[in-house]
């Protein structure tokens, strides 16, 4: 009697077992490989180490206190720097407003002395119409008995048949005092036609221009830095 053998029922559970037991032995090998085996060394410090440690940090912290110090220091200047500005700015205050009140007073001085100025001047003026009106002369035409007739003008005959009269018109004839001279020039017009000296000797040119006999050849001419007759030529 022959006995069959399935294949399923024998050689699927042995292969099954098998496995499993490879996988448990190379997992425990696993294990044995990453665990580290033996005793732990932790590092100890020596005494050199902790002196050498100490070492460094003093130092750092004796850098730490330059630093502090040399801060404290530059904050002492600034500070010192902030001061003397601050009071340089005071008195240049003190001055400014020194100068103003300076300023102030002297300008009420000018205004003072302008006024004064003013006063003086219309002084001067006022004089100055009073002595004009006391030596001007209403009109060139003076009469005969005024200038006289004598028919001769310094002890020149004016009777020749030739006559030139000459009328200086220089600043010299304006008065006989260098500070008149100087005063009149700088004067208007009108107190410089007017001049004492001035009108006397036109007053002279026009008398003898009128003692010329008729039919006579004349010339009047008047000089100071050119010389001109009576068209201006």
């Amino acid at each position: 009697m022959s006995i069959k053998i399935r294949k399923d029922d024998s050689f699927g559970f042995a292969l099954s077992f098998l496995d499993v037991l490879s996988c448990g032995l190379g997992a425990a090998i696993l294990l044995l490989l990453i665990v580290k085996h033996g005793t732990s060394l932790v590092p100890v410090d020596t005494q050199e180490d902790v002196a050498t440690q100490e070492q460094k940090l003093a130092d750092i912290l004796d850098g730490k206190l330059a630093q502090q110090g040399a801060l404290e220091a530059q904050l002492a200047a600034s500070s010192q720097d902030i001061q003397t500005a601050i009071a340089n700015k005071e008195a240049l205050a003190s001055s400014q407003d020194q100068q103003l009140q300076n300023l102030r007073a002297q300008l009420s001085l000018l205004s003072s002395a302008r006024n004064d100025l003013k006063n003086i001047q219309e002084e001067v003026t006022s004089l100055q119409l009073q002595r004009e009106a006391q030596f001007a002369t209403p009109t060139l035409e003076v009469e005969e008995e005024e200038l006289g007739q004598t028919g001769q003008l310094g002890g020149i005959q004016i009777k020749d048949d030739y006559v030139v009269i000459l009328l200086d018109r220089s600043a010299s004839m304006l008065d006989h005092s260098l500070v008149e001279i100087i005063r009149l020039r700088n004067s208007d017009a009108y107190y410089r036609n007017n001049a004492s000296k001035w009108m006397t000797a036109k007053r002279t040119a026009i008398w003898g221009f009128k003692h010329i006999g008729e039919g006579k050849n004349f010339v009047l001419l008047t000089f100071s830095d050119t010389v001109q007759d009576l068209d201006g030529t």
